[in-house]
């Protein structure tokens, strides 16, 4: 236990140390029996009155004159013996929450050091590996390709070359003959009675007359000439191409197409933007809500025999057809596979469901028609991608309104579709919208109703979670995963954002879509753009 007391003397020259803000000077001196000496306990303001109170909201002392400083929190000003022998009864217990504080902070301490090595030292690894063995490909690829280059230019070279001996071997010939000619007649001196071999002359003549008379038309041989293209442009577009990425630090885009309007909302900034529809539309946008997608650079909509695309650089709609003998009728259902193609299940034509299964190429725009088929004829069904898999739930696979409740699973690979789950036994009908998240290898699953679940894929289990909304019913909601720990259930009325860490639903106070007719409007999530 210290003994604590007021020095009654002040010394001057310590003055210039005090803060002029600060209303006394208070720096302890311990003593040899362990008591704590405040060494100038006068008020150092303008004051200079002992010092008898404290001010708990300044977390300073302060004499009787200081008061009318104070007087905004004077309920805050206590004696300062008393607060002192309070603090000191009290020393214990702060010492322990103390101890318990440092034991926490310890633990915060390894769980942040857990949460670097995995999020940020693991994953800083792990990218610099990806870079050393893209580069090394990228290395390995122009060197097979270098070698390539130089075999085929070689090549070229060698077939250049062997023309060119036979002509220089030909030219010699000629040579040769000439002047064998031209000695024989040097020797005969004209007396060709003499010469042993006349008909051999005679031909040697003839032959060299004609060389004479051709040899204005002998034209040079034409060698085939060959060069290497850089291409150093597009070279340089391929660089640009190559970047680190801040993931966290993606926007987060909802866009909504129908009649009326095209609008953008930034989940980021909470702002919604509306966007002059430019460029080519369909007749009618009926049956377009599952047919929308977004991939890393524009929006697409697949209809009937045609596919519209937007390009956010140009803010422009162009319109592309399917193939001749393809209609994939009205409420097609799409996902991208994070790649190469958009992948279209189902849809209705001519008031009846299909089955077929095709995809889109998105960098050739062209179709892959019927590649496989569904389970069953189906449409407005909601399809996600989870690695080599697409699963697709739900969807009409009647002529009922009403959306079934099974999930099948399309094997990209294979190309065949199984069913994995028929949820109506567990109470689950109707549902609507699905997500995927990989780090739990889960879907996360809504009805219309808005009965919320995860099912586990591993363990094929089912796993109830609290509804965004309730005793709402909404066939047309739409689920999306941001990539971290956000879900979003969106439709065109409002938008809820659920945590998975926390399990917890909030309505995110956004401005109001457009009043978008109820079967004439799509929705699409994009991370980037």
């Amino acid at each position: 236990m210290f003994k604590f007391f007021f020095d009654k003397n002040k010394d001057s020259n310590n003055n210039s140390n005090n803060n002029s803000n600060n209303n006394a000077n208070n720096s302890n001196l311990t003593e040899s029996d362990g008591t704590v000496k405040l060494s100038n306990s006068i008020c150092s303001s303008v004051h200079q009155k002992s010092i008898d109170l404290y001010c708990k909201f300044c977390n300073l002392p302060v004499c009787s004159k200081c008061l009318k400083e104070h007087s905004s929190h004077s309920v805050k000003v206590v004696d300062i013996e008393d607060e002192f022998a309070e603090c000191m009864k009290a020393s214990g217990k702060i010492s322990d929450n103390l101890k318990e504080f440092i034991k926490a902070k310890n633990n915060q301490k390894v769980v942040n050091e857990d949460s670097f090595k995995k999020k940020v030292d693991e994953q800083y690894h792990k990218e610099l590996e990806k870079i050393a063995n893209y580069f090394r490909n990228i290395h390995d690829a122009l060197h097979f390709k270098e070698v390539e280059l130089k075999r085929e230019l070689k090549s070229h070279y060698e077939d250049n070359f062997e023309e060119f001996t036979k002509i220089i071997s030909k030219i010699d010939h000629e040579i040769d003959h000439s002047k064998s000619l031209i000695k024989t007649i040097e020797e005969n001196k004209g007396n060709y009675e003499q010469t042993e071999d006349k008909y051999s002359l005679l031909h040697r003549y003839i032959h060299s007359k004609n060389l004479l008379e051709k040899q204005e038309q002998t034209d040079e041989f034409k060698y085939q000439s060959y060069s290497f293209i850089e291409s150093i442009n597009k070279f340089e577009d391929l660089l640009r191409l190559l970047e680190i990425r801040n993931n966290n630090a993606l926007n987060k885009f909802v866009y909504i197409y129908g009649n009326g309007a095209f609008e953008r909302l930034n989940l980021t900034k909470k702002t919604l933007e509306k966007i002059e529809i430019k460029g080519e539309k369909f007749n009618t946008n009926h049956g377009i809500f599952k047919a929308m997608i977004a991939t890393n650079d524009y929006l697409y909509i697949f209809k009937r025999k045609n596919f519209l695309k937007y390009d956010p650089k140009t803010f422009e709609w162009t319109m592309g057809n399917t193939p001749v003998d393809f209609d994939g009728g009205d409420w097609q259902s799409v996902e991208y596979d994070g790649k190469n193609h958009i992948y279209l299940f189902g849809g209705i034509r001519d008031g009846v469901n299909h089955s077929d299964v095709s995809r889109f190429n998105i960098t050739t725009e062209t179709f892959e028609l019927r590649i496989a088929k569904t389970r069953i004829p189906i449409r407005f069904s909601t399809p996600r991608i989870a690695g080599d898999a697409i699963y697709i739930l739900g969807g009409v696979a009647s002529e009922s309104p009403d959306p079934i409740a099974t999930l099948d699973k399309y094997d990209i690979k294979t190309g065949q579709t199984t069913l994995v789950r028929n949820f109506a036994p567990d109470g689950y009908i109707e549902l609507t919208c699905l997500c995927y998240v990989p780090k739990s290898n889960s879907l996360y699953i809504i009805s219309r109703e808005h009965k919320f679940f995860r099912y586990e894929l591993t363990t094929n289990t089912i796993h109830p979670l609290q509804p965004p909304i309730k005793d709402v019913k909404q066939y047309y909601t739409e689920l999306t995963f941001d990539g971290d720990h956000t879900i979003y259930c969106i439709n065109k009325d409002n938008i809820h954002e659920f945590n998975i860490n926390t399990q917890i639903w909030t309505k995110i106070e956004t401005p109001k879509f457009h009043n978008f007719d109820l079967y004439l409007y799509a929705i699409a999530f994009s991370p980037r753009f």
